[in-house]
């Protein structure tokens, strides 16, 4: 890497210069943004980090919503005992789910569930748990300066959007986050991973 980075950095910036003359946007995706050269993220090569999350639950309803007008609906609107249950859906499901997962949930239903009026079929029961995001991918051993990301899963797990939160940039704010986070999450092994991260936390703060 010491030798890719530098010779990296000025076709980056040659990039950056032809795009910023013209209407267009480069995107560079990667799942472990802590570990990309703080070089190639200074501003004028890199802009811009948008952090993309698993679905809210409102988008998660809206999504599926959507992929379901013609199968339970008239094409343009929802009865509202489908609405209901969708929304028992979206409240029971895993709240980590990305677009293949609320795919797999929709699929479900239009093979196996034909009115709204009948009973959850378990291969919707069974596409409602499923989730490629696990807690170990977040081991602080393994990713330990990925903890924007890991407060903002966390969040989604418990609901709730994820606010500029001026206490996370100490490790005391930190730990009261996590400390709330472990008292109200039912998972053990995102309990674990929660713990993991208040201990590597009270490290770096001694």
């Amino acid at each position: 890497m010491e030798v890719v980075v530098p010779a990296f950095l000025p076709k980056l910036q040659m990039l950056c210069d032809y795009v910023s003359t013209r209407q267009m946007g480069v995107f560079f995706v990667t799942n472990y943004y802590e570990t990309i050269d703080r070089a190639i993220l200074r501003g004028g090569r890199i802009n811009h980090h948008i952090l993309v999350l698993p679905y809210s639950r409102e988008s998660k309803k809206q999504l599926l919503k959507k992929s379901l007008l013609k199968h339970w609906g008239n094409g343009h609107k929802l009865p509202i005992s489908a609405e209901k249950k969708l929304d028992q859906i979206v409240a029971e499901s895993d709240s980590l789910q990305c677009y293949r997962e609320v795919e797999q949930i929709k699929d479900a239903i239009r093979s196996h569930w034909k009115k709204p009026s009948d009973k959850r079929p378990p291969q919707v029961d069974k596409a409602m748990y499923l989730t490629s995001i696990i807690p170990e991918i977040y081991n602080p051993k393994k990713r330990n300066g990925a903890f924007h990301e890991l407060h903002a899963i966390l969040d989604r797990r418990m609901g709730k959007l994820t606010p500029e939160d001026d206490r996370l940039q100490t490790a005391d704010g930190a730990s009261d986050y996590l400390t709330s986070f472990i008292a109200q999450e039912k998972d053990a092994q995102w309990k674990s991973i929660a713990e993991k991260w208040k201990a590597e936390l009270g490290k770096k703060d001694h």
